[in-house]
């Protein structure tokens, strides 16, 4: 039998099948685009299914607006899941519509629908992935040309490894001063008490420095000797491996890094103790933020 009917009936029907066809893809596909963009492409590409039925082969036009729909889904950001979706339900659609209509579909009238669907599948899929790919070949190339308009340099390293603010005019848009850059640090924080640890390694990762944690003495001396910071805030107080055993072991050890105690006594006593221990400095507990910041600074 002819695929004329059929031909006949998408042409007749187009609106309808467009109508239908929309209705579920915006439902069943959770479509977001205006109902203009949705249907933009499909009229063009019904027109091509009827003349491919009615020639009874795949026509050319069905492959161009097939590429044509595809280059269209990616630009206004439809994933390829749901166009792949889409060629399905426009098939249903037609069906049903015969169905309605009383106009026969024998087997061989809809094998040639799914191969018109198939081809402008084909195209559409092909078009899309390369309209993708262009679009991010844009997007590499919008991103080089910022990049190269950036300032050279906002961070470096210095001999040993320690990062410096370079950019002045960067630098003075921030709050500092063009004459002085600010040293990032590599900080330690020694504490048992999670929380004030965390507390102390988020302060110093805020203003930009590289903060590790440990919990208790030995970790602390460990990870001091594997990768030498530049500054330790090491509580007093810790089980097993005080704060003192700490700083003696870190100096013994050849770490040349800030010393600086944290105790909950301030003592005229605790002070010389720390200093004695190899500390630099003693903050009483809880130190304030302006003190930690002038610290980090």
């Amino acid at each position: 039998m002819s695929a004329v009917p059929l031909a006949d009936l998408v042409e007749a029907r187009l609106d309808e099948i467009v109508r239908r066809w929309s209705e579920r893809a915006a439902a069943q596909l959770d479509e977001r685009l205006p109902r203009t963009q949705l249907v933009n492409e499909v009229p063009s590409l019904l027109r091509s299914i009827a003349g491919s039925l009615r020639a009874g082969r795949v026509l050319p036009e069905a492959a161009q607006d097939g590429a044509e729909h595809g280059e269209q889904r990616e630009r206004v950001g439809t994933e390829l899941d749901q166009m792949l979706h889409e060629y399905t339900l426009l098939r249903r659609v037609i069906l049903e519509v015969a169905e309605e209509a009383g106009t026969p579909v024998p087997p061989r009238v809809s094998a040639l629908l799914g191969d018109v669907l198939t081809e402008a599948l084909a195209r559409s899929v092909s078009q899309f992935v390369l309209a993708r790919e262009e679009a991010l070949r844009e997007s590499e190339a919008r991103f080089r040309a910022l990049a190269e308009a950036m300032p050279q340099m906002v961070w470096t390293a210095d001999a040993a490894g320690r990062l410096d603010y370079l950019n002045p005019r960067w630098f003075a848009y921030t709050g500092g001063a063009a004459d002085a850059p600010r040293r990032l640090l590599r900080v330690l924080v020694v504490d048992d008490n999670r929380d004030a640890a965390e507390s102390l390694a988020e302060l110093a990762a805020v203003l930009g420095h590289d903060a590790r944690i440990a919990y208790d003495g030995p970790s602390a001396v460990a990870a001091a000797l594997a990768s030498p910071p530049d500054l330790v805030l090491c509580d007093i107080g810790l089980p097993a491996m005080d704060g003192y055993e700490v700083a003696r072991a870190l100096r013994s050890g050849g770490v040349r890094a800030r010393l600086v105690a944290l105790s909950g006594y301030a003592r005229p006593e605790d002070v010389a103790r720390a200093a004695e221990a190899g500390f630099d400095r003693h903050l009483a507990k809880p130190a304030s933020p302006d003190e930690l910041e002038r610290l980090l600074s």
